[in-house]
């Protein structure tokens, strides 16, 4: 049986647009059906105050999947307009990295849930696992000695397509430039 990194080509893209997850509007984004339902609202997640509460009102109300899913990080990846995917698509993730809908922006969009550090990585294996292209400016940043988390031969593996799509974008330019400069 094939797995999924063999089956994958991943491409490099222009960088996404970077935006703020704005908590004060929490209705604007398709995350899970208990956000969706009114019992949560932007203040339940406003844990700064209080760590504890907020672990106690998302212990109550989310799944596990769930807990995971809100983002914790105001840095929200847009994708263009016209990309789209599925529902089940949200499951093709890193751990720390939501798939979700922003309904204002018309958008699908990656959102991290972790906190305060790096997640490059997190970020390449979910582009990757997505299919719909790894931004450039994540690209570049990524590290083949910093896993944050994932496992090292996974990362690796990762890397080398990343390796791959550097290639073949280098290929794509290089085609262009002999075809100005004939």
């Amino acid at each position: 049986m094939c797995s999924i990194k063999t089956i994958i080509k991943p491409f490099i893209t222009d960088d996404f647009t970077i935006r703020d997850f704005n908590f004060s509007n929490i209705e604007r984004y398709e995350l899970t059906s208990c956000l969706k339902s009114g019992e949560l609202t932007a203040q339940d997640y406003d844990f700064s105050k209080n760590n504890e509460a907020f672990k106690s009102l998302a212990n109550d109300h989310l799944s596990f999947e769930e807990l995971y899913e809100t983002p914790m990080m105001n840095a929200v990846y847009y994708y263009p307009s016209f990309v789209t995917f599925q529902e089940e698509d949200r499951y093709k993730t890193a751990s720390t990295i939501t798939l979700f809908y922003d309904i204002e922006e018309d958008s699908w969009a990656v959102g991290m849930t972790g906190g305060g550090m790096d997640l490059a990585p997190h970020l390449l294996e979910t582009f990757i696992n997505l299919g719909k292209g790894i931004p450039i400016n994540i690209a570049q940043s990524i590290s083949k000695d910093y896993s944050a988390y994932i496992s090292k031969p996974n990362h690796q593996a990762n890397c080398l397509l990343l390796a791959q799509a550097f290639q073949q974008k280098s290929s794509d330019f290089n085609r262009y430039s002999k075809r100005l400069l004939e």
